[in-house]
């Protein structure tokens, strides 16, 4: 599994830490995954970090769909996403369009380089 899930407890932050080849299946199972966490937690706040993945093959319908799934959760426009990304030119226009799909859905999202930028974004 490229995959695990942190729950930062003191932040109310749920970390979504990926590696490796990244396919549509781990995309959705680590989605549900932090969704459980989430409603389990209260945690409003996430970090995606895709600065370990080495590839992927992940489809833009599925980029698409998927924060449309996150909708019939809690969550909603007044939780935030951090999108931590390596410097791929293919991981992050992949994030650009995720970020720009998620934004349409009315959700506060950036996309850093740095993880200490991430961090610090997500606790304002």
């Amino acid at each position: 599994m490229p995959w695990s899930i942190k729950h930062h407890v003191e932040f109310r932050l749920i970390e979504i830490v990926y590696s490796g080849f990244l396919t549509d299946n781990d995309v959705k199972s680590s989605s549900v995954s932090a969704i459980s966490a989430s409603e389990e937690s209260g945690a409003s706040k996430f970090l995606s970090g895709l600065r370990d993945v080495t590839d992927f093959k992940v489809s833009n319908l599925t980029l698409y769909e998927q924060p449309e799934s996150w909708q019939g959760f809690r969550m909603k426009g007044k939780n935030k996403l951090a999108q931590l990304v390596p410097d791929s030119k293919k991981i992050m226009n992949a994030a650009s369009f995720y970020k720009t799909v998620c934004r349409n859905l009315g959700w506060n999202v950036q996309t850093f380089s740095q993880r200490k930028e991430a961090i610090d974004w997500l606790l304002e």
